[in-house]
């Protein structure tokens, strides 16, 4: 029996000890589950009588992990050779307090202080789980179902602090096995299935069997599973921590890294081979249809009104309201003002498009020299929407024609060849293009005689000169091309899916991709509708056209110069510079590190747009600015690109699972099984088959509606979220929309009418000196109405509620 002693030793350290049940011998389902509910919120000890008499019964005892008992557990269940030497490279373990009760397997529990850097997660597959917050581990002197008596290797108050490195180690090894398992989703089914047997299933009879994909029998399995898995996108570094679990105490760094180079992701098996190998073929047996309801005794219910609390918000994306932000007459409020007046068209395709003015605007003549490098405002912007009702092409074609009409310059569709590309920008090296539908220009771009047209692009974008020089003809002598610090603009539009039908993850890769701003809002916008011209929008297309041509002769005639920057909006830059890569680093996704890096330019660019489009152009970037652009990139440009990257990794022709996730998405993140099967096509088994991939991938939880007793798949959110949180920029947006409501107040303010209008007064104002006189206790509008400077004795016949809206946020 456990000594009372062994508890107060543990209490008097801080930790908070609960009983768990007695074990039983060969019971595995004894000894380590608490007596006592709610233990998870347990933060002061148990009276000591209590645990005396639990004990007097054979209990063993636990301890509430986290900051309640500053206590972070480390629980090794089956070690892993490459796991752990990654883990704990260059890490001095000697001070490590541990607790065993047995070696098998090299089980044991690290005990550490509280590190909040590590969540309680149990990684079968990875063979150890993380006792944290609401986690219960057990404590020696407590005995095990097998018999083992568990024991410490020093005093529990000489736990040491979690090495930071160890808790970022951890974490990207969870992360990283997070999206191996996504891959393994979208590979055939007998893969993912054979991983399971392997790794998941205790009842399988090649559980932990690894020699299976080991040995000369093994290595062509091993082989084919690479091979699938590669061709399906998973990385060099999932491919190494596959290998961490196959060869185990046998891995081997160099003899893995040299396997995984040499892997063809071309030379993925016939299903024919997969069906003659003694294990694989095991599972590609056809198998009988299962119900139409998923039989699921334990299944956790969730209610109707609990669903559509974790329903998936899919249409999130929106861009910051600069009306709200910047000066009224500031260019780019001025083109919004006129468009949104106009038609329907999303408002985040209007920024977009006097964004790609103002960078055409400026003619090359700008830049900001950063020790780093030099970072031109020139943008590749491209607008993806739904045919019609999106109204992309009503914005581009407005943006164009006030363009042609300030300028004087036409602007075509061009499609031009790598080679007349080059000689256009040979003549003039500052060019601007635009298109409302780029499809077919892009589709041409893949094409044998446009070969290094993307890489092409990515020079011209980064303002790189470019020389090419063609072969000797006829003239013998080879002709030279020379591009001198090129300056282009792009304006693109197309729909999602005639974009991910012509472009590909090469085009990502070689940069082209990545240098794109993307547009793409998918909430529901009202509807507007056809009007015929008026005088209002007559008068709004001359203003924003005499603001166009003033901006664009301004810099046509302009010196070259460079931008300056405040030290307030480069610190600034730099704090959100650091949170955005840390942020992607948590996500372990290439594509986005990629994304990351530039968007911290395109931050940049966005903040010298900003500067010049003022009502009086400025060349110093500010604080305000940046953290302005910044706002735009986390809220909408970023979460833009995740999304068209998920659809351009997603071939939905030949994966059944995407087909899947995209039919679970219009629904809007949720969808009952028979709505999967009518709307993907799928015959039952098929559904079925997905599900369970979709679930083993935690793309998806499954639950049943208490309600409706039907089964329900929910989109998981995590790996398509950057969660990025700047107070910084937060705090400076509600302080500048803030100040614009003033300033919009002051200026209603300017005649006698419009402050009647805004102080509700159905009789005119009759000035009084600086009386401010103010009937039926109307006390917002005497606070608004001081702030506008008002100096007439105003009467007040509408109630407070009548204004509640207009003064809405204004205090």
């Amino acid at each position: 029996m456990i000594a009372i002693n062994d508890v107060n030793n543990y209490t008097a350290n801080g930790i908070i000890v609960h009983p768990l049940v007695p074990a039983v011998s060969g019971d595995k389902d004894t000894g380590k589950r608490p007596i006592v509910p709610n233990w998870q919120t347990r933060t002061i000890p148990y009276d000591v009588a209590y645990i005396e008499r639990e004990l007097s019964r054979g209990a063993n005892i636990g301890a509430n992990c986290g900051k309640a008992s500053d206590l972070t557990v480390i629980d090794i269940d089956y070690h892993i050779k490459g796991v752990w030497e990654y883990v704990f490279d260059g890490v001095d373990t000697s001070s490590f307090v541990t607790q065993t009760r047995t070696q098998k397997d090299g089980k044991k529990h690290y005990m550490f202080r509280y590190c909040p850097d590590l969540k309680t997660c149990v990684n079968q597959e990875l063979g150890f789980d993380i006792r944290n917050d609401k986690g219960n581990i057990v404590l020696a002197p407590s005995v095990h179902y097998e018999g083992d008596v568990y024991r410490l290797s020093d005093k529990i108050e000489f736990r040491p602090e979690l090495p930071a490195i160890v808790a970022e180690r951890i974490n990207e090894i969870i992360g990283m096995y997070s999206q191996l398992k996504a891959v393994f989703t979208k590979c055939r089914p007998c893969f993912y299935k054979m991983w399971k047997a392997v790794f998941v299933d205790e009842h399988s009879d090649i559980y932990h069997d690894t020699t299976v994909f080991r040995q000369a029998e093994g290595r062509a399995r091993h082989l084919y599973l690479f091979a699938e898995l590669k061709a399906n996108g998973a990385t060099d570094a999932q491919l190494m921590l596959a290998c961490w679990l196959i060869f185990g105490e046998f891995f081997n760094e160099v003899e893995s890294s040299k396997g995984i180079n040499g892997i063809d992701s071309k030379k993925t098996p016939r299903n024919t081979t997969l069906q003659a190998d003694e294990y694989f073929g095991r599972f590609m047996q056809v198998e009988s249809v299962v119900s139409d309801i998923p039989s699921e005794p334990e299944m956790d219910e969730i209610s109707l009104a609990e669903l559509k609390t974790l329903k998936q918000d899919l249409n999130t994306r929106r861009m910051p309201d600069l009306t709200s932000v910047l000066h009224e007459d500031h260019y780019i409020n001025k083109v919004t003002s006129w468009m949104s007046g106009l038609s329907d068209t999303y408002y985040e395709y209007q920024v977009c498009s006097a964004l790609w003015f103002l960078s055409a605007a400026i003619q090359q003549k700008g830049c900001i020299a950063l020790k780093q490098g030099t970072v031109y405002p020139n943008l590749y912007i491209l607008m993806l929407g739904q045919s019609t009702k999106s109204r992309k092409t009503t914005a581009v074609k407005k943006i164009r024609d006030i363009f042609e009409s300030a300028t004087g310059e036409e602007l075509f569709n061009d499609d031009p060849t790598v080679e007349g590309y080059l000689e256009m920008l040979a003549k003039n090296p500052v060019q601007n293009f635009i298109r409302d539908e780029v499809s077919g220009l892009m589709a041409k771009y893949h094409k044998k005689y446009n070969d290094g047209i993307f890489d092409l692009e990515c020079n011209i974008f980064d303002g790189e000169s470019v020389r090419k020089i063609k072969a000797a003809g006829r003239e013998k002598e080879p002709k030279e091309i020379i591009v001198n610090k090129p300056y282009v603009t792009h304006l693109y539009a197309t729909t999602p899916d005639k974009f991910v039908g012509t472009m590909n993850m090469d085009d990502f890769q070689c940069g082209y991709g990545y240098r794109f701003l993307y547009s793409f809002p998918t909430y529901a916008k009202a509807r507007g509708d056809y009007t015929l011209e008026d005088t209002e929008s007559v008068e709004a297309w001359a203003n924003v056209l005499a603001a166009t041509r003033t901006l664009y002769d301004r810099y046509r005639d302009a010196a070259h110069f460079k931008f300056s920057m405040t030290t307030d909006a480069l610190n600034l830059f730099n704090r959100i510079g650091r949170c955005l890569e840390d942020a992607g680093e948590e996500l372990h996704n290439e594509q986005l590190d990629s994304a990351i890096g530039r968007a911290q330019d395109n931050i940049l660019k966005l903040s010298m747009l900003i500067e010049i489009g003022k009502p009086e152009p400025s060349h110093e970037i500010t604080e305000e600015s940046i953290g302005i652009s910044a706002l735009m990139m986390l809220n909408f440009f970023l979460p833009s690109y995740m999304q068209v990257m998920d659809r351009v990794m997603t071939d939905i022709k030949a994966n059944k699972i995407e087909k899947a996730i995209t039919v679970i998405r219009r629904m809007g993140g949720t969808c009952t099984r028979s709505t999967l099967v009518q709307n993907g096509h799928f015959t039952k088994k098929e559904c079925d088959e997905i599900v369970e991939a979709m679930v083993y991938g935690n793309i998806v939880i499954e639950r049943k509606v208490k309600e409706t007793k039907l089964v329900t798949y929910i989109l998981t959110s995590e790996a398509k979220t950057l969660d990025v949180h700047i107070t910084d920029l937060t705090d400076m947006y509600t302080k500048l929309s803030n100040l614009s409501n003033l300033s919009n107040l002051s200026r209603l303010a300017d005649s006698t009418l419009t402050r009647a209008k805004i102080a509700r007064i159905d009789k005119p104002c009759i000035t009084s000196g600086s009386v401010l006189k103010v009937v039926n206790n109307t006390a917002k509008i005497a606070k608004i109405a001081k702030i506008a400077k008002i100096d007439e004795e105003i009467t007040v016949t509408n109630s407070d509620s009548d204004c509640d809206t207009f003064f809405e946020g204004v205090e």
